[in-house]
C-alpha cells in the first residue's frame, strides 16, 4: 500500500512525521500525548524546523512568560543557545529593528518590553501547520 500523502501539500507521500505542536514548545522529557501527522520530507524540512524555533522564540518574549517554568527554560536553554550562534530569526529582528516600550497595566508602569517586528506570513504559515 502506498504512502499517504503530505498532511500540508497533499502532493507528496507522507514520509515523514511532524508533530502538530513543534517539540521545540517543550522541555525534557517531552510529554506522551504528543501528536503527529505524516508529512513529505520537503514540507517536515529546513524551513519547517526555523518556523518552530520562530515560533519558540516569540512565545517565550511574550510579556509574562518569564514566570513561566517551561518559557523560562525554553528562553535560558534553546533560544539563548540559538540566539548565541546567531539562528534566531527573533533575536537578529530584535538586535536590528528591535526596539523597548514601557508598559502599563492598569496605569503603572512595570518596565520596558522588547518588541519586533512580526513575520505575518510565517506566523500565518506556522499557526496553519497546526490547525
Amino acid at each position: 500500500m502506498p504512502a499517504p500523502l503530505c498532511l500540508y501539500c497533499g502532493k507528496e507521500p507522507g514520509t515523514t512525521n511532524d508533530h502538530v505542536i513543534p517539540q521545540g514548545l517543550f522541555t525534557k522529557p517531552l510529554p506522551s500525548f504528543m501528536v503527529t501527522v505524516k508529512t513529505c520530507a520537503k514540507c517536515n524540512g529546513p524551513d519547517k524546523s526555523q518556523d518552530d524555533a520562530y515560533l519558540r522564540d516569540m512565545l517565550v518574549l511574550q510579556l509574562g512568560a518569564e514566570k513561566h517554568p517551561v518559557a523560562k527554560e525554553l528562553a535560558n536553554g534553546k533560544m539563548w543557545r540559538a540566539s548565541g550562534n546567531n539562528r534566531s530569526k527573533v533575536a537578529n529582528a530584535l538586535r536590528a529593528d528591535g526596539k523597548y516600550v514601557p508598559i502599563y497595566v492598569a496605569g503603572q508602569y512595570i518596565g520596558q518590553l522588547p518588541i519586533v517586528p512580526l513575520e505575518q506570513e510565517r506566523v500565518k504559515r506556522i499557526v496553519r501547520t497546526m490547525l
